[in-house]
């Protein structure tokens, strides 16, 4: 067959696969194309090197298989009249996008090595497909900052490099571009400056966990337009500003009616908590706003999220009465109301029957005689708060 030659396969399939031939699933398209033309790296696209064996021609074959975006070359040798094939899966700049990764980390996994992520089982990467579709790679020692290349990796779902204490800098602007993600976890390093507003553009988008890193900067409104969250927490970072909401021009925290986690403790959060943030369509089960810079009231809408399990607004410099109808919260086991400047008659709590946490210390409540309502709260196991005497 000749010597042995490597090649570095850069192909033009973004001009090819476009072509209206090949737009409806299931059809083909071949190119016959000199070998000495594949390897001019004047194209849009460079994909795997392979060591092949003088082939004659490589034949491009795009498949358009519902979108996998699976693209196969057929090389070619040997006489016309008996020709030998052989078939290659070309990832489209998976390999370029994670040795980008690698080359900006200490640490990185000894496994990733080789041409081929998916074929060559490099830790912490899932694919399907042949297209890269996770990356976990938590409490890995990571050292070093995440490249805007992960971009490349238009196929995935789930990144997770969550406890690498010491992966640094800013979030790249360009991981808005991964709209197949569905899980972005990146809980305990040390990232900082803004969040990226790119975030809200990642439609399939479930789980968002940035807590307990150095973000500043407010709260980006985009992600009121992440309709399939389930998991939304940026607790323990260094952010500022007001909660957002929605206004007839920009999006905001209460258009996420299906999320059930906000999480956006310990941070220097300030202004009010905006009324506008909570309505009756909600499935809230927690509500974790500690340890912020919040004033104003608690609003009454807080009391239309049903659904709610766990309150937490201790910590913060909030002033007047708890709204009449906190009681509607027949759901919730834990509700923190300390360290705030909250006044007027102890809340009614009638009709709490679940709560087993209770904690009003370190406010200006109205002194009153023992609430009768208190001894219906039959599941009430710790308590925290000055109350008058047990009548006798």
């Amino acid at each position: 067959m000749g010597s042995r030659i490597l090649v570095f396969l850069v192909v033009a399939l973004t001009q090819v696969c476009t072509i209206p031939a090949v737009t409806n699933s299931g059809d083909d398209l071949e190119l016959q194309i000199p070998l000495a033309f594949a390897i001019i790296p004047r194209v849009r696209e460079s994909f795997l090197a392979y060591d092949l064996l003088s082939f004659d021609s490589i034949i491009l074959v795009c498949k358009v298989e519902s979108g996998t975006g699976r693209y196969f070359v057929k090389l070619r040798s040997g006489s016309s009249l008996h020709p030998q094939y052989m078939y290659i899966v070309l990832i489209p700049d998976a390999v370029n996008a994670l040795n980008a990764l690698k080359d900006s980390w200490e640490n990185a996994p000894p496994t990733w090595a080789g041409a081929d992520p998916c074929g060559s089982r490099w830790d912490g990467i899932l694919c399907t497909d042949s297209r890269v579709t996770s990356i976990t790679l938590a409490s890995m020692r990571l050292k070093g900052t995440l490249s805007g290349d992960i971009s490349s990796l238009s196929e995935l779902q789930i990144l997770d490099l969550s406890y690498n204490t010491e992966l640094t800098g800013t979030l790249p602007a360009t991981i808005g571009d991964l709209k197949k993600l569905t899980s972005l976890i990146l809980v305990g390093c040390r990232f900082s400056g803004l969040i990226p507003d790119t975030i809200g553009s990642l439609p399939q988008l479930t789980y968002l966990s940035l807590n307990s890193n150095g973000f500043i900067g407010s709260i980006p409104p985009s992600l009121g337009n992440l309709d399939k969250l389930y998991w939304l927490d940026l607790a323990d970072n260094r952010l500022t500003g007001t909660i957002p909401v929605s206004t007839e021009t920009t999006p905001g925290l209460d258009l996420l009616v299906h999320t059930k986690h906000f999480h956006l403790g310990l941070n220097q959060l300030s202004g009010p908590i905006p009324p506008k943030l909570f309505s009756s369509g909600m499935k809230l089960i927690h509500v974790l706003l500690e340890s912020n810079k919040l004033t104003g009231s608690i609003p009454s809408t807080l009391g239309l999220v049903k659904s709610l399990e766990v309150v937490r607004l201790d910590n913060n410099s909030l002033t007047g009465p708890v709204p009449t109808n906190i009681n509607n919260l027949t759901r919730v086991t834990e509700m923190f109301l300390s360290n705030n400047g909250l006044n007027g008659s102890l809340p009614n709590l009638t009709g709490m029957n679940v709560l087993t946490y209770l904690d009003m210390s370190n406010n200006s409540f109205s002194p009153t005689d023992f609430p009768p309502w208190f001894s219906t709260l039959q599941s009430l196991t710790t308590l925290y708060g000055s109350l008058p005497p047990f009548p006798i």
